[in-house]
């Protein structure tokens, strides 16, 4: 998927006047994993919030895991597959 690119504080990315644009799937996912839902208020049910799993235990990688899954999938991501080992090591493949 082709947008305009953001850098690491999300602003976007402008060279020689003009927007840059190129691959934004990383981007997007981590946008998706980081807004909590009702950031977004044309999309209200949309974000995962990844910072309400920062402090809970690791029994909730499950449903971390699932709930993670299940947001990707109702975006644009039909297939996405993720593997976490802790909360610090999560590994997303779409």
């Amino acid at each position: 998927m082709n947008d305009i690119l953001i850098d690491s504080v999300r602003n976007p990315i402008i060279r020689d006047g003009d927007f840059v644009t190129g691959n934004s799937e990383q981007q997007h996912i981590d946008c998706i994993v980081e807004a909590p839902k009702g950031l977004l208020r044309q999309f209200p049910i949309s974000g995962f919030g990844i910072k309400r799993f920062l402090k809970g235990s690791k029994d909730k990688l499950r449903q971390f895991e699932r709930e993670l899954k299940i947001e990707l999938k109702s975006d644009v991501f039909s297939n996405p597959e993720v593997n976490i080992k802790n909360i610090d090591n999560l590994e997303i493949k779409v």
